[in-house]
This record gives C-alpha cells, sequence and structure tokens, in this order.
C-alpha cells in the first residue's frame, strides 16, 4: 500500500437519544466528543485527535482512501459536525472493513466487530476500561479524555492495519473490482440516510386514526360474532383460542365443586380442574393446517369455501380485517411514528452486511418493507413543491436468471418485452390469460424461479398439485436452458461438497462471473429427500437456484449503479439520494429537476451493462429496463415518460 495515501478514522459520541439507537446521530442531543485520524503516505504516519468545537480542514487531494469500521456512522458524525467539508469527503473513495470482511467471507460472517477482526487478524484488543462505560450505556463525554484518545488510537491502528490485510487478500481473490464497487455504492447508502425521508405527520396522523377506529371496530365485530355463533368470549388476537373455537378442541377450567357439607349445614366447596370439550364451528376436516394454527394462509381458504353471507363466513371475514388493520396500526403506523426524529424524517438503517446474498437490507424502521397502503402518503419531499421519483428496473431477478442460464428463449421473451406469465399461460392453456388468471398464475411462475418444489407451488397458488406438477413440464419446456441451469447447480453441489472437520453437514462454495463467494450448507433432509437420496443431509433447491441469482441482480448490480448515480448527482443541492427497495432507487427532486433527473437516471441505468462489462470485465446477455413513476409523496405516483 505504499503508493496510496489513506486517511483512517475512528469516532467516539454521546449517547444522548431516546431512540433505539442511543447514539444516533440525527437527535439534536448528540454530538461528536472525540474523532481519531491517521494519515499514512509512502510508510510515513501522521495520528492526531480532534475534539469537539475544534476546526476539521480536510484536504481531499492529499488522500486516495478513507479508512473506518462501520464508516457510515463515522462518516454520519463528521458531515454533521463539519457540514462545509462533507464534500470533501465524498470525493474519496472508501474501504470499510466491516464490509470488506463480510464479502471477503463469502456473507457468512455478518456485522463483524472490530473485536473480532482484531483477533482474526492477532492484534491487539481495546481497552477494557473503555469498553465498561460503553457497556454500561454511558457515552464517550463520560469517558476520562486520556483513557478515551488512548482507546480511540488503538482503534484506528487496527482499522488499518485490518484494513492492507484485507486490500491484499482481495487482490490475491480476484474481489477488488466488487469490493470497490460496493465501497462506491455504500457511498450512496450513507447518503440517503443521512438525507432521510421526510414525513408529513398530519396525514400520518390522520391515517393512523383511521386505521385505529376499523382495527377496533373489525375486533368488537369478530368478538360479538364468536359470541353469538359459539356461546364463549373469545380474545381474537390469541392464534390457540382461536384455533379451539374454531375446529373443536378441549379447554380446561377451575370450577367450584360440593365437597361435603360443614358442621353448621352449610356446603363446603373445592376447586377442581375441569376439562371441557368444545364443538367446532367448522368440520376440522376441511382446513390444512399446521398444529392447528389459524394463520393467514388458513384463513383465506376458509373464506373462499365458505359460502358468502353466511354467519361463519362474516365471521371469518371479519377477523381477517382485524389481522389487516392490526398489521398495519402495529407494524407501519406505530413503527414510523417511533422513528420521526425532531427535523420530521425517518432515518431508516441500510445494511450492506446482514444477508446471505449480498443484498441490501433495511431496518430502525425497514423502508423496504413498507405497506403498500395509505401509508405511503406519509412519505413526500423536503422540498417545497418538490417530487418523490422512484426509478426501477423491469423484471430484474429474471432478466439475470435468464443471463446467467443462457437460456435463448428467455432472453428473447425478455428483449422483445413479451410477458413470461401470460406466455406461460398460453403454452399451458392454449389461450393468454384473463388480468385475474394472471394473478394467481404469476405465483406458480415466480416460485418455480425462487426453486421451489411442486407442493410449495400448489400451496402458494392455491391450486391443485397436478397443475402445479403440469406448469413445471410447461415452464421447463419453454425455458430448457433454465431447468439444465436448475439441474446443473444442484448436481455440482452434491458432487463437489465437502464434509466440514468435526460436523456431520457438508459444505458447497461457488464463485460467481463478479467474484462473490456464496456458502451453501446442508440442512436436515426432508422425509422424501431421505427415502430417495438415503441421505439424512441435503442443501436447500432453493437456496441454491436462487441465492446466485438474486445476488447479481440485487446484491451486485443495484449496489453498482447506486455507486455510479451517487457520482453524477454528489454534491447537487436540488436532488437527494433517499431509499433503495431491492431493485429500485427513490431520490428526493426539486419540481424544477424532474426532467433533468429522469434524463439522466434512465440513461445511467438503461446502460447498466455496458457499467457491469467495464467493472467485472464479463457483458450481460441482455440490457435491462427501467421505468419511473413520480409523485408529490410515495403513494400518489404516476408513470414518468421521456
Amino acid at each position: 500500500m505504499a503508493d496510496l495515501t489513506t486517511l483512517t478514522l475512528d469516532v467516539e459520541t454521546t449517547m444522548a437519544s431516546s431512540h433505539k439507537n442511543k447514539a444516533h446521530f440525527a437527535d439534536p442531543e448528540n454530538r461528536l466528543v472525540l474523532m481519531g485520524m491517521k494519515y499514512t503516505a509512502k510508510n510515513d504516519t501522521d495520528y492526531n485527535t480532534i475534539e469537539w468545537g475544534k476546526t476539521l480542514s480536510f484536504e481531499e487531494n492529499l488522500v486516495d482512501i478513507i479508512i473506518g469500521h462501520n464508516l457510515t456512522f463515522d462518516l454520519h458524525y463528521v458531515y454533521k459536525t463539519w457540514p462545509s467539508e462533507k464534500l470533501k469527503f465524498q470525493k474519496v473513495k472508501l474501504w470499510d472493513t466491516q464490509l470488506a470482511a463480510y464479502i471477503l467471507s463469502g456473507q457468512q460472517h455478518k456485522f463483524a466487530s472490530l473485536d473480532e477482526l482484531s483477533a482474526q487478524y492477532k492484534l491487539p484488543l481495546k481497552y477494557d476500561k473503555v469498553k465498561e462505560y460503553f457497556d454500561a450505556g454511558f457515552g464517550a463525554d463520560l469517558v476520562p479524555i486520556n483513557m478515551l484518545k488512548e482507546y480511540l488510537k488503538q482503534d484506528v491502528y487496527n482499522t488499518e492495519t485490518i484494513a492492507y490485510a484485507q486490500m491484499k487478500q482481495a487482490t490475491e481473490l480476484n474481489m477488488l473490482p466488487l469490493i470497490i464497487s460496493q465501497m462506491e455504492a455504500l457511498h450512496a447508502t450513507i447518503e440517503m440516510t443521512y438525507n432521510g425521508l421526510q414525513i408529513d405527520g398530519k396525514q400520518l396522523a390522520d391515517y393512523t386514526a383511521i386505521v385505529h377506529r376499523n382495527m377496533v371496530a373489525s375486533q368488537d365485530e369478530s368478538t360479538k360474532l364468536l359470541k353469538e355463533l359459539s356461546g364463549r368470549d373469545v380474545d381474537i388476537a390469541s392464534n390457540k383460542q382461536l384455533s379451539i373455537v374454531l375446529f373443536g378442541g378441549t379447554v380446561s377450567k377451575e370450577e367450584k365443586i360440593v365437597a361435603g357439607m360443614y358442621k353448621n349445614g352449610k356446603p363446603k366447596y373445592k376447586k377442581e380442574k375441569v376439562i371441557e370439550q368444545v364443538p367446532p364451528l367448522i368440520n376440522p376436516k376441511n382446513y390444512v393446517s399446521k398444529n392447528g394454527s389459524v394463520d393467514d394462509k388458513v384463513l383465506s381458504e376458509l373464506i373462499a369455501t365458505h359460502p358468502a353471507g353466511g354467519g361463519v363466513c362474516n365471521l371469518l371475514y371479519n377477523i381477517k380485517q382485524y389481522r389487516e388493520y392490526s398489521k398495519e396500526y402495529s407494524t407501519y403506523c406505530q413503527s414510523l411514528y417511533s422513528h420521526i426524529m425532531t427535523s420530521g424524517r425517518i432515518y431508516g438503517n441500510i445494511s450492506h452486511v446482514n444477508t446471505n446474498t449480498g443484498r441490501l437490507s433495511s431496518s430502525s424502521p425497514n423502508l423496504q418493507n413498507i405497506s403498500n397502503s395509505l401509508v405511503k402518503k406519509s412519505f413526500c419531499s423536503r422540498f417545497s413543491n418538490g417530487k418523490l421519483m422512484e426509478f426501477d428496473f423491469s423484471q430484474l431477478e429474471v432478466a439475470i436468471l435468464a443471463h446467467i442460464s443462457n437460456d435463448k428463449q428467455l432472453i428473447k421473451d425478455i428483449t422483445e418485452g413479451a410477458d413470461i406469465h401470460s406466455e406461460l399461460y398460453k403454452d399451458m392453456y392454449g389461450k393468454y390469460p384473463t388480468k385475474e388468471d394472471r394473478k394467481w398464475f404469476k405465483t406458480l411462475t415466480f416460485g418455480l424461479l425462487y426453486g421451489a418444489g411442486p407442493k410449495t407451488l400448489a400451496d402458494n397458488a392455491k391450486c391443485d398439485i397436478a397443475v402445479a406438477n403440469k406448469f413445471i413440464d410447461t415452464f421447463y419446456s419453454r425455458y430448457w436452458g433454465v431447468q439444465r441451469y436448475h439441474i446443473k447447480i444442484q448436481s455440482d453441489a452434491d458432487r463437489e461438497a465437502v464434509l466440514n472437520p468435526g460436523d456431520v453437514k457438508r459444505t458447497y462454495s461457488v464463485i460467481s462471473e463478479t467474484g462473490r463467494r456464496y456458502v451453501f450448507k446442508e440442512y436436515e433432509a426432508s422425509e422424501w429427500v431421505k427415502k430417495i437420496s438415503k441421505r439424512k443431509f441435503s442443501f436447500s433447491p432453493t437456496e441454491l437456484k436462487n441465492y446466485p441469482v438474486q445476488g447479481l441482480a440485487t446484491a451486485d448490480i443495484v449496489p453498482l449503479m447506486l455507486g455510479i448515480l451517487f457520482r453524477n448527482f454528489v454534491g447537487d443541492e436540488e436532488v437527494a439520494l433517499v431509499n433503495t427497495i431491492h431493485d429500485s432507487i427513490l431520490f428526493d427532486v426539486q419540481e424544477q429537476a424532474v426532467d433533468r433527473v429522469h434524463e439522466k437516471v434512465v440513461e445511467i441505468l438503461g446502460n447498466t451493462h455496458t457499467y457491469y462489462e467495464n467493472t467485472f470485465g464479463v457483458p450481460l446477455k441482455l440490457p435491462l429496463s427501467v421505468g419511473c413513476n413520480v409523485g408529490s409523496n410515495w403513494y400518489d405516483m404516476t408513470e414518468c415518460k421521456v
């Protein structure tokens, strides 16, 4: 690394927030306490610390790479403390040792701590006395400053040493292009979480009140109907109670019974446990459920098999309504409320180191899993008359499956804009589907793409297993290249898997064309697999078939393009990167910039195949198409056309 000039940094902060993350940068009560910086240029080193209230002057032209461990946290505080220096830091490449460790391990080492990596690279561990303060919930402002400085210095030196070792390892494993592209994506997600998503508080409050009212009404109606039909008071939030009253069962209760008489002639009572048989409201033979659970799938099946207008059907419908409103209220409305900062924004965490495939994940709150309901109207622009713009790749994972499997027909269908669900339906039934037919049928398509077998396909699509088997034959007849790929990856796994020392389960590793490594581990086999293969353990067909596809699509291509978009819009005051959801990217844009942003992003994402080949040296077998929706909020969006 003698030809590079690096800056390794680490920050220590207060922990004053009421947020789950007590050191959250967006809480105005939190501040940076101390930052350690180590410059290394041609083997010359210079280490210094900067305390709260001091000026930072960063010369980006003198630094090639910024090194850190979990740089999202550090750079958020750098940007908050010295906003005038933000753009200078953003112009420099990053190396995050936590992210590099995750990729080098084949996504096995998730959320690696600096202590764990220090032990791995045989480096001194942190000063325990300071760690005791942090473990007790005290911020860095309550740690003696000289003690804190020594602690910070050790962190910085360890982080730099680990980074240099990782760079060497990545070069030897031909993983450097992948890791560099991921570090550019890290710049983008740091910017997204720093910008946050603006929330219309009144809109969220109004919607929450409506959802709560509907939840209570459906709960009351369900309880009333249960009482009328069964004569029992039932807590519909209790799966166990609901299962017993719907399908029959036994309940135990204590009753007072006469156990004799007192001398004064009054009866003597004792408590005795009585088992009561509860008759079913529904014939238990007419449903399929695991352990008697009334899950959402069972509930939907029961509603579909009971005549509309009947008392039982009304009961089931109201229970379903209650569950939907309850989930909307607790998972989305209340959760969003709890994460709104004083700025009126939500700063969700986007993680690069949490999944088995490398796909980005979201938490606190999960902004990749917002209900497609009116709650989305609460997400608005930070700009006066601004717009939210969401760009998404069309059928990204299907296109990547075509690329990986080299299936000529699938490549042709996607390139020509054919709807694969409709084409498969026509192959199977001799005619194109109606809108309703296509809706249930595409469940079969996606299920098979993700590695599901006939039973799972039938269950998910709510069709007969014979239909699922016929669909599998139809799919593989049209896309025989995909079948060849599915067969090959399973046979390769069985042939090349190795037995880990001291373990009874095997492991199989495969390296993709981008250099990403996937690690598959065996599970206890199903009874059917045990009977056919005589093996107690087997690999998951879903993981084998889907991980490389999902990984290349949303773990390699989307982050690659996030980094490129970041470089094109960094410092643009009319544009804010705010979120990414699997295969889509969300911008918050001033109204006058909408056309400019649309034209630029469509041009960049439309040339994904070029950027991919330039980065990884492998051509994509088909171009990717992209669409855009725009609106004043995240719900009321319409297609944005060139």
